[in-house]
């Protein structure tokens, strides 16, 4: 029940949608599509449970005066460490999904190793503060950007590139996705 407190399930819809409408829109190799999925919501998982650590360890949330969701790292729920080691656990995993089982691609490792990536520049925090500093996309501006471009036109663009079936409508499937992923980012950080 913590675990799934933690992974935020009520966002998953970011990673679905855009991978859906490509599916619908290419209508064909359910088996890419689904292990696109596959990769898309372990990189989103990774990235709340690390937010959740993150947030934590730089003292973001405060548990006594939170609005929203109970994030289990400041609530006491999960120890720190526990929280990072299943964001890089769920990270790793991806990066493995990536690596085996969707087909080669030029393309594929660049957002595959960027998307991995994202998931800790998110929000920052050990263990990126030991190179970055203090930059984050949440804390700089740029979340809303690259949740637009990675849940919004790459997850819907990239099944339509393994399949060389890229379409105007592809596209626009990744942009109405990228704008929905941009709300839901707003509103879960409200």
């Amino acid at each position: 029940r913590i675990l799934l407190l933690a992974s935020r399930p009520h966002t998953l819809t970011a990673s679905l949608s855009p991978v859906l409408l490509s599916y619908a829109l290419l209508g064909r190799d359910k088996c890419l599509h689904m292990s696109w999925y596959v990769f898309c919501a372990l990189i989103q998982l990774a990235t709340n449970l690390h937010n959740d650590y993150a947030d934590h360890v730089l003292g973001a949330d405060d548990s006594s005066t939170r609005v929203g969701s109970k994030r289990v790292t400041s609530a006491g729920l999960l120890r720190p460490t526990t929280t990072l080691g299943l964001s890089l656990l769920l990270a790793a995993s991806a990066s493995a999904v990536a690596a085996f089982v969707l087909p080669h691609h030029a393309y594929l490792p660049f957002i595959a190793v960027t998307s991995v990536a994202n998931v800790f520049l998110y929000t920052g925090g050990p263990p990126t503060s030991y190179v970055l500093g203090s930059f984050s996309y949440a804390y700089s501006g740029f979340a809303d950007v690259v949740c637009f471009l990675y849940f919004g036109l790459a997850a819907a663009a990239t099944p339509a590139l393994l399949s060389s079936a890229m379409s105007p409508a592809v596209l626009g499937a990744g942009v109405v996705s990228g704008l929905q992923s941009a709300a839901i980012l707003t509103v879960n950080n409200v």
